[in-house]
């Protein structure tokens, strides 16, 4: 099956095909594989642990596979066991802090089906109580039912996930030819959507009678070492993979196509597609709150987007509770004066909507995702959400838990041990740059509800807003759409300065001990400059592409390609309104972790004098044939326009980063690399098995100086 979609001519498509695929001669007849229903004997239980912070238990059912009638009835099924904060799962695993994490789900493939249930819980918990628990979640079920509530907000879901899968031309031809591949019939779209719609109450309970209640499954345990927690002890062994059976060998004779044009010559490609911006509805409220929007109609959805400058940088105020901002965001996500949190993801979830707060390095953030039919009534909710919380010392204790956990957690894991001691590093510790935007444990320890009351009532305002709209809906009805931003009142907020490093120690190779990790993780790097669209930043990361900004980069080339330490290796610039490094990063095989920190270096500094024509064709044909493929979506769109806003970029900063791409010559990549990669200023950090590799590290000349996974060094 071959799907082609986009901006094409359709015969002439079809010509083409025509040309490359028809003399290509068929293969002999592949009969379709047909597998019984997996029957289960017996429940099975089996376990195993890594290094791992939350016990994990999970339960497999043996189901049915996809486009049989039953799989649409088995996904509304899991949506309602424990999607949303009214479910049965969320609210005995959850809200009850018992578990991080508690999903159920159904996956249907060509041949069978798995319907899951999986409880990451909270370190003290015992799997074996997880296990009742389960059982005691689908007794309640059982006897409680679904309800008309139920059925709408799980259909709703569905239905704008279905829409949303639509938005980009890769999920157009992908369901195209999924549809074409295992039902012989590519226009499915609407039998599908009706399938999801046409389930019944009473179609959900025989399924869960069908497939779940009292039906034998499969049950893994993983807990962390050392300390053994099983649901049950194990009753089942896994056994070796058969010896592949005896097949009657059949002898295909290859045959060339019959063609009257020479394959070996490829197809150049045609003239780069050039991204113009569309225009635009723009505004600036008189609270000061600013407001961009395009029109985007392919599909009946709306993204709204509205940032509030700030985020973990207010946080500045009062490193003592680094974190906040965090917390802050989160606990925006659960009640308001009008609505407990169930009955606000209740009324959401019946729209198919979505409302989230969020807090990133710069900026809060509150996400609105809607279908066009239900705009309005996302927007009161919209409203409900921003202006009315209602901040509840049971809920706080709840997010304040969560947030603690996932700080703990991240000590298990290399890669976060090493993006939060490399910003400690580049930034220094005195700089709010320099901390995590969840805080520290010992930091988040310190907030309090009334911390978090504070916030809001301080920061949360339109004084350094930003509203970014996209989606199908006339943009000139925003003014009265939004009145309730309007109306919104200033509150005369200030960022705090960000202070930098100023020292830097050269030569110097920092280690963190992770006791067994399998792999090291690596960054090189040193803080470097700000974005900006058409200045030296974006130049950088132009001269960057073929260094360590692609698959088929120097590095990444190098270090995976031919010498097999990694599975990918990546360096770029990352600047923002504030000062930004260029790193190199990766997880390499401990046992070259020396020889990884070496070659890094000698990429660099041979990319300074020895970059070829090859390479820059390479750079300007990449990025310039890729470039519509970043503004697809509406999230796409949304960040776009977002950025020009943000910057104040002219419309136009296109149409010049376009000439900068194209004029861009050898001498300046060679001339930006040569000032802007100063290996003898960046720093060094490897986190991975002390006994491994810290011996071999020592002896590359380097001073190596070991800290904690708090980035102390270690006396």
């Amino acid at each position: 099956t071959l799907t082609v979609g986009g901006d094409v001519n359709t015969q002439a498509v079809v010509k083409m095909v025509e040309k490359y695929f028809g003399p290509i001669p068929a293969c002999p007849k592949v009969d379709k594989l047909s597998l019984p229903p997996v029957q289960l004997p017996e429940t099975r239980y089996i376990s195993g642990s890594d290094n791992i912070r939350f016990p994990l238990l999970q339960r497999t059912y043996p189901t049915i596979p996809f486009y049989t009638p039953d799989e649409p009835v088995l996904d509304i099924l899991s949506t309602i066991l424990s999607d949303g904060k009214s479910s049965v799962f969320y609210r005995n695993f959850i809200k009850s802090q018992v578990a991080n994490n508690a999903m159920v789900y159904n996956n249907s493939s060509e041949q069978a089906g798995e319907f899951t249930i999986s409880i990451r819980a909270f370190p003290t918990q015992k799997l074996s109580d997880i296990d009742a628990l389960i059982d005691k979640s689908l007794a309640e079920f059982d006897v409680a039912g679904v309800t008309d509530d139920d059925l709408i907000k799980a259909k709703a879901k569905l239905e704008k996930g279905f829409v949303g899968g639509l938005e980009s031309v890769a999920g157009k031809v992908s369901q195209l030819a999924a549809f074409q591949t295992y039902t012989g019939n590519p226009n499915q779209i609407q039998k599908r959507y009706n399938d999801y719609q046409k389930v019944t109450k009473e179609d959900v309970m025989r399924v869960y009678n069908k497939y779940v209640k009292g039906k034998n499954y499969v049950a893994l345990s993983w807990y962390p070492k050392d300390k053994e927690n099983k649901a049950r002890a194990d009753s089942y062994q896994v056994p070796p993979p058969d010896k592949p059976a005896a097949h009657e060998t059949v002898t295909i004779k290859y045959q060339d196509p019959k063609d009257n044009f020479d394959r070996s010559i490829k197809p150049k490609a045609g003239d780069a597609p050039f991204v113009s911006v569309p225009d635009f509805y723009s505004n600036r409220f008189d609270n000061g709150l600013q407001v961009i929007a395009v029109k985007s109609d392919e599909i009946p959805m709306i993204n709204i987007q509205l940032m509030m400058k700030g985020g973990h940088l207010l946080d500045a105020y009062d490193t003592s509770k680094a974190g906040l901002a965090n917390i802050t965001a989160r606990m925006m996500n659960e009640a308001t004066k009008k609505y407990t949190s169930e009955q606000f993801d209740d009324e959401l979830d019946k729209l198919g909507s979505t409302i989230s707060v969020s807090s990133g390095s710069e900026a809060t953030i509150v996400y609105v995702s809607t279908l066009k039919k239900n705009l309005q009534k996302t927007l009161d909710l919209m409203y409900e959400r921003l202006m009315n919380p209602n901040f509840i010392q049971e809920n706080f204790d709840r997010i304040k838990k969560q947030a603690l956990e996932g700080i703990a957690n991240s000590y298990t894991q290399a890669t976060m041990i090493a993006e939060k001691n490399y910003a400690r590093m580049i930034y220094g510790v005195s700089s709010i740059k320099g901390i995590p935007n969840d805080g520290m444990q010992n930091t988040v320890s310190n907030i309090t509800l009334d911390d978090v009351k504070n916030f809001y009532a301080k920061y949360y305002a339109p004084d350094l807003a930003e509203l970014i709209v996209v989606g199908d809906m006339d943009v000139n009805t925003i003014p009265h759409s939004f009145q309730f931003l309007q109306n919104w009142p200033r509150k005369n907020i200030k960022l705090p300065e960000v202070t930098y490093l100023s020292n830097y120690e050269k030569n110097k190779i920092y280690f963190i001990d992770k006791d067994g990790a399998a792999q090291s993780e690596i960054r090189v790097g040193y803080l470097a400059m700000p974005y900006d669209a058409t200045g030296d930043y974006y130049r950088c990361n132009l001269m960057n592409f073929v260094l360590g900004g692609s698959f088929n980069s120097r590095i990444n080339y190098t270090l995976r390609e031919e010498k097999g330490w990694t599975y990918g290796a990546r360096s770029g610039f990352t600047g923002t309104h504030y000062t930004g490094p260029f790193t190199v990063s990766g997880g390499f095989r401990k046992d070259a972790t020396d020889s990884t920190v070496t070659e890094i270096f000698n990429q660099i500094n041979s990319y300074k004098t020895n970059v070829k024509p090859e390479d820059l064709d390479f750079t300007k044909n990449s990025l310039s044939q890729s470039e519509a493929l970043k503004y697809e979506t509406l999230g796409q769109k949304a960040g776009f326009i977002g950025r020009i806003l943000d910057y104040d970029l002219p419309k136009d900063y296109t149409v010049q980063q376009y000439k900068i791409l194209q004029t861009m010559t050898l001498t300046d990549v060679e001339q930006l690399a040569k000032n802007y990669l100063p290996t003898d200023k960046m720093y060094i950090l490897v986190v991975g098995d002390k006994k491994t590799c810290y011996d071999k590290l020592t002896k590359l000349g380097h001073q190596v100086v070991e800290l904690d996974k708090d980035g102390n060094v270690k006396m």
